[in-house]
């Protein structure tokens, strides 16, 4: 595999112009699969296992655990926000390299799982009651200058569960 298939095992994200392009009920179910999917993974791994990569200088399985967590409690707050706020909000980007390094980042992903599953649960009971006007509504990203509507978030969050899945089932696969 040549590094661009390494860092995008399953593609870079294809976000949806319009809301025919994705299929929303498959994109929740994704969305709430994710936990116990990533706890299927990394059951009974140990913490040298924990350091496996998927790619030369990428992150190791135990950040890759991490991240997730870090980034869907950010993703569940800012499908919050819409909700909450006027349509168009700002969002606050963060470093995700940042957050990958700070001291509650250790050995034991535990912590992180746990935050996945209830992130998830209330995520899911959110996403099951959108609307197709709530679907439409968006958030403002200063990184990337855009208005993201909630099914072009939906989109990119199931894919990025699928994405560092995939990453760690690469670095697994260097067990075997």
């Amino acid at each position: 595999m040549n590094l661009e298939q390494l860092k995008f095992p399953i593609g870079k994200v294809v976000m949806p112009v319009k809301m025919d392009d994705i299929d929303i009920p498959s994109a929740i179910e994704d969305i709430a699969c994710l936990p116990e999917d990533l706890m299927d993974l990394t059951l009974g791994l140990n913490p040298e296992n924990l350091e496996l990569t998927y790619r030369p200088e990428g992150w190791n399985i135990r950040q890759l655990v991490h991240h997730l967590a870090d980034s869907h409690m950010n993703a569940f707050i800012r499908f919050k926000l819409v909700f909450t706020e006027d349509d168009k909000t700002p969002i606050r980007p963060y470093y995700e390299d940042r957050w990958a390094i700070t001291s509650d980042i250790d050995d034991a992903i535990e912590d992180s799982l746990m935050i996945l599953r209830g992130v998830h649960n209330r995520w899911t009971k959110l996403a099951n009651n959108f609307t197709e006007s709530d679907l439409k509504k968006s958030y403002y990203h200063p990184e990337i200058e855009e208005n993201v509507a909630l099914f072009q978030a939906l989109a990119t969050y199931q894919w990025h569960g699928k994405h560092h899945l995939a990453h760690i089932q690469n670095a697994l696969a260097k067990m075997e």
